[in-house]
């Protein structure tokens, strides 16, 4: 702790400060004083007031070392609309031009475009399903923050396929951007025989093999051939397309499993399959598979979860446009193994939103 500082600010109608930055300089002093902290704040959550205030706690008098050119971060927690959304974007600008990095966690159904309001941009923003899940978002966090903003990956090898619903609902363009995606995404990793391998299938009524796993290890080979996909549009057949999927994980295949490399499934769909689930899915992940699963439009969570057998590597998004937008947060869950540990941390203001506590 002797080169991080923090402190904490709640919100509602008005900000409250609960500590400031040089208030406390050990781990154990700053556990007890938020473990006190008491939810004393009322009202409306006035987010543009609070991120105006919280940004003071950076400042030389109160214990901030910017002038030494220490980072700057602020993170915001809020299960709610901001009720200043009007100021916003006059207060955001000018804490980003002082240097100082913001970001969002929104909690339940806050929306993707209100935590971009509070943070000002379309990067840096995270979202819990429920407030359960902040604990797995601390660790994804304090890994970004640690890194200086660059991702790190902690894991360095892992053999990743993709599940492309490619039904007769996805119009031309959203398959385009399905695909876009997955150029996106792959272009994190480093690919090679002995990093990251990737493979992909497309399915509707029936399914199709693209590549896999030990197809390409080349990255530009990779991106032709997944932008030469072609769309079934038929059906949507997701049990059928996961029970076909189990090959791709076979050492003839490419799959390294035997030698302990974890073993990602990422399934992409529309719409509710049109037959079960919940069998080959749970086969799948008997067999020492994770698998993520990414809902667009109306997909019901309820189905997502019979696939992943986990809320929270369920995702819903409202349209394919937000697939752009969702890429480092998948990353960032993948990347981030249950082993970390929270033995470094950056130097925050951290706000609780006006139900948070």
């Amino acid at each position: 702790m002797k080169r991080v500082q923090f402190g904490v600010v709640l919100y509602g109608d008005s900000p409250q400060t609960k500590f400031q930055m040089n208030e406390f300089h050990s781990k154990a002093g700053i556990r007890t004083a938020i473990s006190q902290i008491q939810k004393t704040t009322s009202g409306s959550a006035s987010a543009a007031k609070a991120l105006k205030h919280a940004a003071g706690l950076l400042s030389s008098e109160k214990g901030g070392r910017k002038s030494q050119e220490v980072p700057q971060f602020l993170i915001v927690i809020t299960d709610t609309k901001a009720a200043d959304a009007v100021d916003l974007p006059a207060i955001t600008k000018g804490i980003r031009e002082d240097n100082i990095k913001i970001y969002g966690i929104g909690v339940g159904r806050v929306e993707q475009r209100e935590l971009e309001k509070i943070t000002g941009s379309t990067e840096g923003n995270f979202y819990a399903q429920d407030f359960g899940q902040l604990q797995d978002l601390s660790r994804i966090i304090s890994q970004l923050l640690c890194n200086g903003s660059k991702l790190a990956c902690e894991l360095s090898k892992a053999d990743i396929v993709f599940l492309l619903d490619s039904s007769e609902s996805i119009k031309k363009h959203q398959f385009q951007l399905e695909k876009d995606f997955l150029k996106d995404f792959t272009d994190m990793f480093e690919i090679s025989q002995d990093k990251f391998q990737f493979g992909v299938a497309q399915y509707s009524t029936n399914q199709k093999a693209e590549f896999y796993l030990n197809q390409y290890h080349d990255r530009m080979m990779l991106n032709r051939s997944i932008q030469n996909i072609v769309q079934l549009q038929e059906g949507t057949k997701t049990g059928k397309a996961l029970k076909y999927i189990d090959h791709f994980f076979q050492p003839e295949k490419g799959s390294r499993k035997k030698e302990g490399v974890p073993q990602f499934l990422l399934v992409i769909t529309d719409g509710e399959s049109q037959d079960d689930v919940s069998l080959p899915a749970e086969a799948l992940r008997r067999n020492n598979i994770i698998i993520f699963a990414l809902g667009i439009d109306k997909v019901e969570k309820k189905h997502m979860v019979e696939i992943t057998g986990d809320p929270q590597k369920t995702y819903i998004i409202k349209e394919f446009t937000d697939l752009s937008k969702f890429k480092k947060r998948l990353v960032r869950t993948i990347c981030v193994t249950e082993e970390q540990k929270d033995n470094q941390d950056p130097r925050a203001t951290i706000l609780g939103g006006s139900k948070i506590f």
